[in-house]
């Protein structure tokens, strides 16, 4: 079952690394998770730790609360 909150950070995330040109495959090797892993939480259907929230705001050069702030409203630096 997805979840419309996961999702909606799901989505943030896919808009930013589609942005800067970055793919999943680059950021599942960062958050130390198999490609499987990822997918799970980029469809909503895992939610995503707090370290791995963490972990991709870094790589994507945001905040955790720009992740939180939905698809579109990511500051740009």
């Amino acid at each position: 079952m997805t979840s419309p909150a996961f999702q909606c950070i799901a989505d943030v995330i896919k808009l930013e690394l589609a942005h800067q040109r970055k793919g999943q495959t680059a950021l599942a090797a960062q958050l130390g998770l198999s490609q499987a892993a990822l997918s799970r939480r980029m469809r909503g259907a895992v939610a995503f730790r707090v370290d791995e929230l963490e972990t991709i705001a870094e790589f994507l050069g945001v905040t955790v609360a720009d992740l939180y702030a939905g698809p579109g409203k990511v500051a740009v630096a």
